[in-house]
């Protein structure tokens, strides 16, 4: 009761602010290019002769009141920021000339339809329709951006989520989505997953709507942790995916993902779709991957319900638009079964395991989203929008795979989600408009062992080298969860209770806009907090913890200093100009960005642990504090003065985006040693812990830890000033481009890019230099480097080891020790094409090449070995093939697909040493760790095959008065491909087996209906 008081008196402060900023910024400044795009071009006479005075007025149902702008001087206007995406109608009168109106000038999100005409001397009431494509040329903007409409997303195969969007757009890459492998197959991707394109960072990936961040502020406040706000796709209209030469509006260099709501209109208009899958459309493509211990990965199910309805409640100035969806997957693990025998022991008190094979491990999302939102035209010159949702979702048995059985795996649940916006414009003049938007997010969240039949007693427990206790497995983590970092917090307790990472944020701009010249100013604010709190289960006798067993017997446990709760908070201000200024057929782009990040924890007492006295700490401020000023500038020349060809070059510094993670690691009750490991035999075969855990010397069954420090309120992580109170880590982005229109509706983008990362971070041990370190080799028993003596390696000196400890490090930049490179270069190619009777396609080839070299040392001399430098190569890492088609039939029916050709994963060969392993591979026993992974080829010199995916769809649309039906026939994985996705890299009998691969043919079937 306590902590949800506190939370609804925390949503009552942050909306009243809010409110006070979106209210101050109605006459300040900010950014809404993201979620609109703009008209401009030029108007001349007969004689092509430069009208100035012409007035200019665009018209559309997205827009609400008509905006008029006047050419100048130069015959020259442009009209920006209008609500995308839309189709325009666009009217040029002038006193003697006859009206020109030029209809169906279709407007997508950050794009700039170029849009000249002539006029003609005539009378006023004479008025000249010209009919024409849209122009696919932007001959102003330098951005680059994957624009996915309605329509696109509509027609295609695809599940509409973030894995679908990466297959409709060239160069991007997901990291972790939660399908067989990580591939999505028909919807199994889920809503997870980190995006990149050109090799920018995945921790600067931004997820907004109407755009405004609507992440939770966990990590980087980016796209990582996305758990929380998901996208109703029944309520969004378009999909903007920007990622190069982007302007001084935008934070980082990553992928910038723009939602864009729809609105009511003064129609009534609705739209409803149901899909479905299940494992009996799934086909068998296990094949030859059986030799490798592959068993079939594959669905349970994939559905998606969802329905919306808008329309006008007063016309002309007020309308209305609410959607739902109901959404997920649940995907089988390849090789992960249940617990057939959870609870039961062995007689050394080692808790078992047995495969259920009737009861397979599987990964479950699922999604619930209920939006609605108001749009108040409050008069010709102000429009007002509010949107509201609640959103209930879970990614749950989160990371199950063939080492990781169900019950060692966790909920991650958030079921109380709320995001608030509220989004305001004012065409004050026909030169000045004025925009403002706040949001807040509420986003608590849990990790929970529902449904898992794990209790608080049961230990968590990793197995190596198989035994009775895990029936054979070479390697497996099961009987319950043990993590440092993401504890349950689902129990009862001081660690039990949702934790909340909600944040609010808020952007202003004031724009002047010109015939030739459009300056604007504008700013961003952001605010967030994470409350982390957990406890991991419990070893008899001993504390939180995990235990390591090796051929069923204990070899060691790694304890946490559990419970724990801490909370940390951030603020995130931008200020930036940007320009944007015609001169004959060149456009110059430049604008500064000056970001301000400050993070700190407020004052707490930290509650003791098991093994950890309490303490208590004053607030922590400047922790970090960054102060940056970014440049950009970009130049787009109308070659040849017609719009259909340009030449575009761009260069910008972008920061890296930060949020509570930044903070967390300045945090004290974090900045403490929260874990240790240490060797355990368990001589009275009890399974019950002999010794005290609190003593870090060895003592009864225990062994010394590995690290001194824990158990210990001494702050062993430190920051020096410069990584602390300068510049973030940033990155700079290069890019030239040819865009050619090849004919109506055709285009052709040649582009090449780079992308360079700067002000990394090291952490450097500050009880230990090179000299303490001492080399040794290791003799692979299998693998590709089979019997050759490798001494690459080190570990530090049993003398040198007697003052090491895990803590005392220190975070510093990078410049202290050398010089950090990486650097990618890439060159693309890629059209869009659309035809008179509704065909089209998309797509492209991408070369992509990074070198990332770390060849220097911090302190141990093994940072200098044929690891330091890893080079991606153009083709077999960064090299993609994507393609989308869509090609209308007789009688209502449509053929489409999609198609992807990517790299295969890498092939790694690791050999694990062990502490006590001093008689064969090391020579002498270890003393870093109590068991360690070792490469022993170089990175990226081999790989499975790259991966063929054809998804392809057979369509029937039906039309009946003003509605329309389109009843949808999808084959996922056409060619039933079964590239590995996920194998074992550790040498052994078990080297190379599968660990997931792609999931099989599907058959998914739907319907999509819409009326107006």
């Amino acid at each position: 009761m306590a902590a949800a008081l506190r939370l609804r008196m925390r949503m009552k402060r942050t909306l009243c602010l809010a409110l006070l900023v979106t209210a101050g910024m109605l006459v300040a400044s900010g950014t809404a290019r993201a979620q609109t795009g703009a008209i401009a071009g030029t108007v001349a006479d007969a004689t092509g002769a430069v009208l100035p005075g012409v007035t200019v007025t665009a018209t559309s149902p997205v827009e609400g009141a008509p905006r008029t702008v006047v050419t100048g001087s130069q015959g020259l206007y442009t009209i920006t920021a209008l609500r995308a995406p839309g189709v325009y109608a666009v009217e040029f009168t002038l006193p003697g000339f006859s009206t020109v109106r030029r209809e169906g000038v279709e407007l997508t999100t950050g794009f700039t339809a170029n849009i000249n005409v002539q006029m003609v001397v005539g009378g006023v009431e004479e008025t000249v329709t010209v009919t024409g494509a849209t122009p696919t040329v932007d001959i102003q903007n330098v951005a680059a951006q994957n624009r996915l409409s309605r329509g696109v997303l509509d027609s295609l195969p695809n599940a509409q989520n973030i894995s679908s969007f990466a297959a409709l757009t060239l160069g991007m890459s997901i990291v972790g989505a939660s399908g067989i492998g990580g591939q999505d197959v028909g919807g199994t991707g889920g809503e997870m997953g980190i995006a990149s394109i050109n090799n920018n960072r995945g921790e600067d990936q931004k997820m907004t709507q109407d755009g405004m961040n609507v992440n939770n502020a966990m990590g980087t406040n980016g796209g990582i942790f996305r758990a929380g706000m998901q996208f109703n796709m029944e309520g969004v209209a378009e999909v903007t995916i920007g990622h190069t030469g982007m302007s001084a509006e935008t934070e980082t260099a990553g992928v910038n993902m723009n939602y864009i709501p729809k609105e009511g209109g003064n129609r009534l208009s609705g739209s409803a779709r149901a899909t479905f899958t299940n494992e009996d459309f799934q086909s068998d493509n296990l094949g030859d991957l059986a030799q490798r211990r592959g068993t079939l990965g594959s669905m349970k199910q994939v559905y998606d319900y969802g329905a919306s309805f808008g329309g006008r409640i007063v016309r002309d100035k007020l309308w209305f638009f609410t959607a739902h969806r109901w959404w997920g997957d649940e995907v089988y693990s390849p090789n992960s079964f249940f617990n057939a025998i959870q609870g039961q022991k062995a007689a050394n008190g080692v808790p078992l395991y047995a495969p259920d094979r009737s009861k397979r491990g599987f990964i479950q999302n699922y999604n619930q989203e209920n939006s609605g939102r108001i749009t108040w035209q409050a008069s010709s010159k102000d429009k007002l929008a509010y949107f509201g949702n609640r959103n209930d979702n879970c990614v749950c048995f989160r990371g199950v795979q063939a080492i990781l059985t169900p019950e060692a795996s966790f909920n991650n649940f958030l079921p109380q989600n709320h995001l608030s916006q509220i989004t305001y414009t004012r065409a004050h003049s026909n030169n000045v408009l004025i925009e403002a938007g706040a949001s807040i997010l509420i986003n608590p969240f849990g990790f929970g062992r529902e449904n898992t039949n794990v209790d608080f007693d049961d230990v968590a427990i990793l197995a190596i080298a198989g035994g009775a206790t895990t029936a054979g497995a070479p390697l497996l983590i099961y009987n319950a969860k043990g993590s440092d970092f993401l504890p349950y917090n689902d129990g009862t307790g001081p660690g039990a209770g949702l934790s909340e990472a909600g944040q609010q944020n808020a952007r202003g701009a004031l724009s002047y806009v010109t015939g030739s010249h459009t300056l604007k100013f504008g700013f961003s604010w952001a605010h967030g907090l994470v409350e982390a709190n957990g406890e991991s289960n419990h070893i008899p006798g001993f504390g939180p913890g995990q235990v390591t067993t090796i051929g069923g017997v204990p070899f060691s446990i790694t304890a946490y200093a559990q419970p724990f709760y801490n909370r940390s908070d951030f603020q995130n201000i931008g200020i930036y100009a940007q320009d944007q200024w015609t001169l004959d057929r060149f456009t110059f782009n430049a604008g500064v960005r000056f970001d301000m990040f400050d993070g700190w924890t407020p004052a707490a007492a930290v509650m003791p642990s098991r093994f950890t006295p309490g303490f208590s700490f004053n607030k922590v401020s400047d922790a970090p504090t960054y102060r940056d000023v970014s440049p950009r500038l970009g130049l787009a020349w109308n070659v040849r003065g017609d719009g259909k060809t340009a030449f575009k070059a761009s260069a910008g510094r972008y920061v890296a985006a930060q949020g509570t993670g930044n903070a967390q690691v300045f945090n004290p009750a974090r900045a403490i040693s929260t874990s240790t490991t240490r060797t355990w035999a368990d001589a009275n075969s009890d399974f019950v812990v002999q010794g005290n855990g609190s003593n870090p010397l060895a003592n009864g069954e225990l062994g010394p830890s590995t690290n001194p420090s824990f158990g210990s309120p001494v702050i062993i992580r430190s920051f020096s000033d410069d990584f602390a109170t300068k510049n973030r880590q940033y990155t700079w982005q290069y890019s030239v481009s040819v865009d050619q229109e090849l004919r109506d509706n055709v285009r052709l983008t040649v582009a090449y890019n780079r992308t360079a990362h700067y002000n990394q971070s090291v952490t450097d041990n500050l009880l230990v230099t090179p000299a303490d370190y001492q080399n040794f080799c290791v003799t692979p028993t299998s693998g590709p480097a089979q019997g050759r003596r490798l001494c690459e390696y080190y570990d530090l000196t049993p003398a040198a080891n007697s003052r090491f400890a895990t803590g005392f490090l220190q975070t510093r930049l990078e410049d202290t020790f050398g010089d950090r490179t990486q650097i990618y270069n890439g060159l693309s190619f890629e059209t869009q094409a659309r035809f008179d009777n509704g065909a089209l396609v998309q797509g492209g080839i991408v070369f992509g090449k990074t070198v990332d070299n770390n060849c220097f040392t911090v302190d141990s001399p093994e940072q200098q070995n044929f690891l330091c430098e890893i080079v991606s190569p153009w083709w077999d890492v960064g090299g993609q093939v994507k393609f989308a088609g869509l090609y209308p039939l007789p009688y209502g029916i449509e053929v489409s697909a999609v198609y992807q050709n990517l790299p295969g994963i890498e092939i790694r060969a690791q050999q694990r040493t062990f502490t006590t392993d001093d008689a064969g591979r090391t020579g002498r026993p270890l003393t870093r760790a109590t068991s360690v992974l070792l490469d022993t080829i170089p990175r990226n010199s081999a790989f499975e095959d790259r991966l063929n995916q054809i998804d392809f769809r057979v369509a029937k649309v039906l039309r009946f008065a003003d509605t329309r039906t389109l009843l949808t026939f999808d084959l996922y994985n056409a060619l039933n491909a079964n590239n590995v996705r996920a194998r074992v890299d550790e040498l052994g009998g078990s080297y190379g087996n599968i660990i997931a691969f792609m999931g099989a043919r599907t058959v998914k079937v739907g319907g999509q209906f819409s009326w107006n």
